[in-house]
C-alpha cells in the first residue's frame, strides 16, 4: 500500500493497538511504514489465530493477544496509535468497538481505519465484491458475523460520528504481487466453501450465485477492490 507508506513514513506510530489483527498483515505494512514505533500490540477474538500468529510472527516489540474488541482491558489513554484494517464488516457492533478504540487512544493519538469498499470499482474488482458478499452470505448462514463489503460513504460515515479531528481520507491498493493468486485460489475453491451450508435452505440460491462468479471470473479475472484508509486525531 504505496500510499499509506509514504502518508506513515514522518509519524512516529509510538504504542500501537492493532485491532482484529488476525494474522497481523496490517501490523506489517505498519512496521514497515511508520518512522519509528515503541511497541505494536494486535489483538482478535478467534484464540487459535492468535496462537498461529505468534508463531508466525516472532518479534521482540510486537506481540498478541487473544481479546474482545469491545470490552478491551486496556486502560484508558494508553495507546499513540489505534487502528483497525479490514475488519468493520466482520463486527456485529462497530460504533461500540470504534469508541472502545477511542477510549484507549491518548489525546492527539492517531486514528487509522483502513476498509475495502464496494462502489466505483473496475470490473476485475467488482468480482472480488461479489465474491466477499458470497463469503460474507455463507459466514452469515452458519452464525458468523460477516457483514456486505461497505460502500465508501457508509465508512466514511461511520468514521464522521465518531468525534476523530483532522480527518483526512485517501485511496490505496494492494501492492502484494502474490494477491491476485490468491484470490483466484478462493474463486476456486467456492465450491468447497458452499459445503458447509449444503443442508441449509439458502444453498440454492448462494450457489447460483458461485457460478455467476465462476462465470464472471473467466470473462472479466479478479483483482483485490481499492480500499479506502482514514486517519484522523483524537
Amino acid at each position: 500500500m504505496k500510499r499509506l507508506k509514504e502518508r506513515l513514513g514522518d509519524i512516529s506510530g509510538g504504542r500501537v493497538l492493532d485491532v482484529g489483527t488476525r494474522s497481523g498483515e496490517f501490523i506489517l505494512k505498519l512496521k514497515d511504514g511508520f518512522k519509528d514505533y515503541s511497541e505494536m500490540i494486535g489483538i482478535d477474538y478467534d484464540e487459535k489465530v492468535i496462537e498461529t500468529t505468534k508463531k508466525k510472527l516472532d518479534f521482540e516489540d510486537i506481540h498478541f493477544s487473544h481479546m474482545d474488541a469491545e470490552n478491551m482491558t486496556f486502560e484508558d489513554n494508553s495507546f499513540d496509535t489505534v487502528c483497525i484494517s479490514n475488519t468493520l464488516h466482520h463486527l456485529p457492533d462497530i460504533n461500540k468497538i470504534l469508541n472502545e478504540m477511542k477510549r484507549v487512544l491518548k489525546p492527539g493519538g492517531l486514528f487509522i481505519v483502513n476498509e475495502m469498499f464496494s462502489d466505483n470499482q473496475d470490473e476485475a474488482q467488482n468480482t472480488h465484491v461479489l465474491l466477499h458478499c458470497l463469503e460474507g452470505a455463507i459466514d452469515t448462514v452458519i452464525g458468523k458475523c460477516h457483514n456486505d463489503t461497505f460502500e465508501k460513504q457508509e465508512i466514511i460515515d461511520l468514521i464522521d460520528n465518531l468525534g476523530v479531528d483532522n480527518i483526512e481520507y485517501f485511496e490505496d491498493h494492494e501492492t502484494n504481487e502474490n494477491l491476485r493468486d490468491k484470490l483466484a485460489s478462493k474463486v476456486q475453491s467456492i465450491d468447497k466453501k458452499l459445503n458447509k451450508v449444503k443442508e441449509f435452505p439458502q444453498y440454492t440460491e448462494l450457489k447460483q450465485r458461485g457460478e455467476q462468479i465462476k462465470k464472471r471470473y473467466n470473462e472479466a479475472g479478479i483483482a483485490r477492490c481499492t480500499q479506502l484508509i482514514v486517519m484522523g486525531r483524537k
